[in-house]
């Protein structure tokens, strides 16, 4: 990000100490272009608790990719938050808002900066149906179901050194699964919403996978063509 931006400002604040003490500082630093901390920018700075990466001029030492970039403005706000949207339900953790903020400058028939809240996620929040219903609305949570499948048995070992490894992880409750949400099938009472979305994550950890994506897509319509 600091190569491919005017400026990157870090400005983070940690919870307090066991003692108690909290003074409600937090502390802010920048970035070079070459990606190292300039000294002299470290400061304390009063904030809540929690972290906040600032970006400004993204792309300006790339003035091709930044000229794409605001022509395809509309498509790459939808891709980004498709993208936070799937953070904000698979991370069940930690709290989402997203603001759109336009400035003066790129609305020439308004004279005043606007912000408009996009995603927000509360900490009651914090199961992935609830997610589900604050991001995509209740409606389309109505429409789909739980799944848990267990994956332990079919990861088999390949040795003998892996069957008794395999074993040992089996004690701890150390176990392969897959769960999450499901759209209904057509014929349901429920039917899932028309919008075709797919978030994954592995370990908590929302990912891509754009081949598992299609192929559970084409099953899916095989089952119940449109």
């Amino acid at each position: 990000l600091a190569n491919l931006s005017r400026s990157l400002v870090v400005t983070t604040r940690c919870e307090s100490t066991n003692d108690g003490y909290d003074d409600g500082l937090g502390e802010q630093f920048a970035f070079n272009h070459e990606g190292l901390l300039i000294p002299e920018s470290v400061k304390p700075i009063p904030r809540s608790v929690g972290t906040t990466v600032t970006v400004k001029r993204l792309f300006e030492t790339l003035p091709v990719r930044r000229i794409d970039m605001q022509k395809r403005i509309k498509a790459q706000r939808m891709k980004l938050m498709k993208m936070m949207q799937g953070y904000a339900i698979l991370c069940t953790n930690i709290q989402f808002m997203v603001t759109d903020n336009q400035t003066a400058n790129s609305q020439p028939n308004k004279s005043k900066s606007k912000s408009d809240l996009r995603l927000a996620t509360s900490e009651s929040s914090n199961t992935l149906e609830k997610r589900t219903a604050s991001v995509l609305g209740t409606k389309f949570l109505a429409g789909l179901t739980r799944i848990e499948v267990d994956l332990t048995s079919l990861v088999g070992p390949v040795n003998a050194q892996s069957s008794q490894q395999s074993s040992t992880l089996l004690t701890r409750s150390c176990r392969w699964k897959m769960e999450g949400l499901v759209s209904h099938a057509p014929t349901s009472p429920k039917p899932a919403s028309a919008r075709d979305i797919q978030f994954f994550s592995i370990n908590g950890r929302p990912v891509d996978l754009p081949t598992i994506s299609r192929v559970l897509g084409d099953i899916w319509r095989s089952y119940y063509p449109a």
